[in-house]
């Protein structure tokens, strides 16, 4: 594989420039949240409003972006000569475009697509690229196909760009590689249209945040200080639910306990319990951390 020269003055420039735009637009990643399909529990619309609001903090990213950018080029070239290998297959194309200009919707110049790459096909056809990289750990969350928040990622994308299919190249550890091919889904497309649009009326140009999604994010939105509010009878009987609802989940992490030490006792020496067709239904471990019962759940239908 030929070696990927660098320019990092014009690197550092254009992510510079890629980090302000993404304050002033919203973009794939930013689509996920929206829909509830975020990469972690720590993205919400939230965090997103604030990332939107806020100064970036500075940061000298040269060496992690020369990095960045040579490994994309040449998992570009990977899946190069993989298509050139299998022509025969529906991704025979013309051209692979890479280091393609941000596209811009044609009626919400809000929603942003920045490609990794791009086919033309021999039939005309655009095709986006969007290029992953996991570690070996990572591997099983894709035995089922392309991981949601990438699903929402590109259907993002189609929707900006109106095209109907992308293919999510990624590799894993040890040069491991795995095509996917991924259509347009108008239900989707129209949820992440709606969403994202009620999300930059709403509370980016109004600068108003969205009510917090966790406990934790409580305190971002609470004032600093204000008069105390006498409790209405609405607010009583919440508080009246919260505390019922503590007393039965202390009641019933007592019972589970219970529970779980009488099925220990019954099984003692036996790891395994099933049913009369040999279906496990629960297993039993004892060790230096106790002991340890796992309810096999129930399948859904």
């Amino acid at each position: 594989m030929r070696q990927v020269n660098v320019d990092l003055n014009s690197l550092a420039q254009e992510e510079a420039d890629f980090v302000e735009s993404r304050r002033h637009s919203i973009g794939g990643s930013d689509a996920a949240v929206l829909v509830g399909c975020p990469y972690s529990s720590e993205n919400t619309p939230l965090q997103l409003y604030f990332s939107k609001l806020d100064e970036p903090e500075k940061k000298d990213l040269t060496n992690f972006l020369m990095v960045k950018k040579r490994r994309e080029d040449q998992l570009l070239e990977e899946l190069f000569i993989f298509l050139k290998a299998n022509e025969q297959t529906r991704y025979a194309f013309k051209r692979m475009e890479k280091n393609v200009p941000t596209f811009k919707h044609p009626e919400y110049d809000f929603l942003h697509a920045n490609l990794d790459g791009v086919l033309t096909l021999v039939n005309g056809q655009k095709v986006g690229i969007e290029i992953k990289t996991q570690n070996a750990f990572a591997k099983d969350k894709w035995d089922k196909g392309v991981p949601e928040y990438i699903q929402m990622q590109v259907q993002h994308y189609m929707l900006v760009t109106g095209w109907d299919s992308f293919l999510v190249w990624v590799e894993f550890s040890h040069g491991e590689f795995s095509l996917f091919e991924i259509q347009a889904n108008a239900f989707w497309q129209d949820v992440i249209l709606k969403r994202s649009k009620e999300f930059w009326k709403n509370h980016i140009e109004t600068q108003t945040p969205p009510p917090p999604s966790t406990k934790k994010e409580l305190s971002l939105t609470a004032p600093a200080y204000s008069e105390p509010k006498i409790a209405s009878a609405e607010d009583i009987d919440l508080i009246e639910q919260i505390k019922k609802a503590k007393a039965e989940k202390k009641k019933a992490a007592k019972r589970q306990l219970k529970a779980e030490t009488q099925l220990a006792e019954s099984l003692k020496d036996n790891p395994v319990l099933t049913d009369a067709q040999g279906n496990c239904l629960a297993t039993y471990k004892s060790g230096k951390n106790g002991r340890r019962i796992n309810i096999k759940k129930e399948k859904v239908a």
